[in-house]
């Protein structure tokens, strides 16, 4: 017997306000709980489906539609992982550069050719000279209170969970 679309409007409300939170920039955080909720969900479901021959197609449709939205969260908090990292590396190697034209790192995000209130907006990245020793860094995707911290000495990001 066919279901009919109207029960799986429920679902696709759940599934519309998880994805309000999971897919903007920054929505990493709230990924692993929702994938641990969803895992345990999904294995009672299975077991329905094994068990309880009526219920097959409705709870695998339900299985498929919440499967899709969480690969198609993952995937974009993936993407945004990768775009910061990309960004921020770009900046790294124009301070390192900078620095090595100019003999002192620059005073600031503006002072090296960048918008700073445009980087800070768009993907977190924070820049400043402390005591003569640069510090550059922007937010983890998939960490609350994380941030990746550029290692001017050895060249490469570091994980500072605070």
């Amino acid at each position: 017997m066919p279901v009919p679309a109207r029960a799986y409007v429920k679902t696709l409300v759940l599934v519309a306000v998880a994805l309000l939170f999971l897919l903007p920039k920054g929505g990493g955080v709230w990924f692993g709980g929702v994938f641990l909720f969803f895992l345990a969900w999904a294995l009672y479901n299975v077991v329905r489906l094994l068990l309880k021959r009526g219920e097959r197609r409705s709870r695998a449709i339900r299985l498929a539609i919440w499967s899709a939205a969480l690969l198609l969260a993952g995937a974009t908090q993936v993407h945004w992982q990768h775009a910061s990292l990309d960004q921020a590396n770009a900046v790294a190697t124009a301070l390192v550069s900078a620095s090595k034209r100019n003999g002192a790192y620059p005073t600031s995000l503006d002072a090296a050719g960048f918008n700073s209130a445009a980087l800070r907006e768009e993907w977190g990245i924070t820049y400043r000279l402390y005591e003569g020793k640069p510090q550059l860094s922007y937010p983890a995707v998939f960490m609350p209170l994380a941030l990746m911290e550029y290692d001017f000495d050895a060249g490469q990001w570091k994980t500072n969970a605070h």
